[in-house]
């Protein structure tokens, strides 16, 4: 059923372009980054260098699968491409059924998987040539492959690497995980293997540090996989919304506060030496706003913890509204069913909870924005899912059965 809907929504979406109704959306990071490199790696047969900079701002993997399509000479490359997330779209519903069915049932599983196939935001985002699509897919494969380690009763190192290899493909895709092993720790103190940490490390090290070196030798720049980090935690540092209309003049009058404070722009202009520029003013901001005014940053990150699950680039008020309406049944189930595996299956709690705290600290840290949260919406929609199932089976249950229930 999960892989019938997912076919439809894909032969759906190609129908309605060929038709006119609709098409892949194109935002600013596609148009300044991602179309430019993957013309770049057709044309020139290179990802950036000296000349552009700039664009070590994304990860590599996406503008290879850009060009890879374009390559091939088939129409509509970017429809093609599109077709292809919402499959990955279907192959998160499928894992969350395999999770599910573990966690609980075969109904949670394909509640959940159901439930994700249809969710708004993961449908509209399917649609963009962005990478969070394919990142979320592997996101929920790796910590999933850990949850199966964490739950068996032997050592799983092969399996630990195998999520590692996983888990450094998405980082590929974009920067995000790069330290989320600290997060999942407690998952190997808990389960006393150090040598499932050590494997699930290498198997991150082993896909990223090829890329690393690359950017050391071509760049001659220190850039682990991306740049941005700096970027993101300055916008992140103002209180009122930085939208996609504001960037520009946000990041000027920050670069001219910074320098008027000691902080010069860096010459020449590498990548990793502008993010950790904007990286000090972000921090120098934070400073001065702790000693001006201390209680504003109780406000600020009350606001950035809201922002978390429904702003976006735009700002624009009836898209935020439609989005928190989507997390409102999702979020606050889903979080409070993570806690109460703390109880019930704890393998599921430290590896989902670790994941779930790893990107609710890094995104309020740095700028709250929905599409970055959105690939742990399946680990809160499987939580939640369960939760419903969990109260409509007793619900519906015989009296004497659920009396037997409760006692045991």
């Amino acid at each position: 059923m999960l892989v019938a809907l997912g076919l439809l929504k894909g032969v759906l979406f190609v129908g309605l372009t060929g038709l006119g109704v609709t098409k892949p959306f194109v935002g600013s990071n596609a148009v300044d980054n991602f179309l430019p490199i993957a013309d770049r790696l057709l044309n020139e047969s290179r990802f950036n260098g000296a000349d552009s900079r700039p664009d070590s701002k994304v990860g590599p993997v996406y503008p290879f699968v850009i060009a890879a399509l374009k390559a091939v000479k088939l129409p509509g490359p970017l429809v093609i491409l599109v077709f292809l997330q919402i499959l990955a779209d279907t192959a998160t519903a499928l894992l969350l059924l395999w999770l599910g069915s573990m966690l609980s049932s075969v109904i949670t599983g394909g509640v959940s998987g159901l439930v994700w196939s249809l969710y708004p935001p993961a449908m509209v985002i399917s649609a963009w040539i962005t990478q969070e699509t394919f990142f979320t897919t592997l996101l929920v494969a790796s910590i999933g492959i850990v949850v199966v380690t964490a739950s068996s009763a032997k050592p799983q190192v092969r399996w630990s690497l195998v999520a590692g290899l996983v888990m450094g493909f998405a980082t590929l895709l974009r920067a995000t995980p790069l330290l989320i092993p600290v997060f999942l720790l407690p998952v190997w103190i808990w389960k006393r293997r150090p040598f499932e940490a050590v494997a699930f490390v290498l198997g991150m090290a082993l896909l990223i540090l090829p890329w690393t070196v690359r950017n050391s030798v071509v760049l001659q720049d220190r850039i682990i996989v991306s740049t941005g980090m700096g970027n993101v935690l300055l916008m992140g540092s103002e209180q009122d919304q930085i939208t996609s209309e504001r960037k520009s003049g946000f990041y000027e009058d920050a670069a001219a506060e910074g320098i008027a404070n000691g902080l010069l722009k860096p010459n020449p202009e590498y990548g990793s030496a502008i993010d950790k520029w904007f990286f000090r003013i972000a921090l120098m901001r934070y400073k001065q706003r702790l000693e001006n005014q201390p209680l504003s940053l109780v406000k600020l990150f009350g606001l950035k913890l809201l922002r978390l699950w429904y702003a976006t680039d735009t700002g624009t008020g009836r898209e935020q509204l439609v989005l928190a309406l989507c997390s409102l049944p999702v979020v606050p189930m889903g979080l409070l069913q993570v806690w109460r595996w703390r109880k019930a299956n704890k393998p599921f709690f430290l590896t989902m909870g670790g994941v779930l705290l790893y990107f609710i600290a890094m995104h309020l840290a740095l700028l709250p924005l929905l599409r970055y949260m959105l690939p742990i919406y399946p680990i809160l929609i499987l939580a939640a899912s369960q939760l419903v199932c969990e109260a409509l089976s007793h619900r519906h249950a015989p009296e004497g059965q659920l009396s037997m229930a409760q006692k045991s």
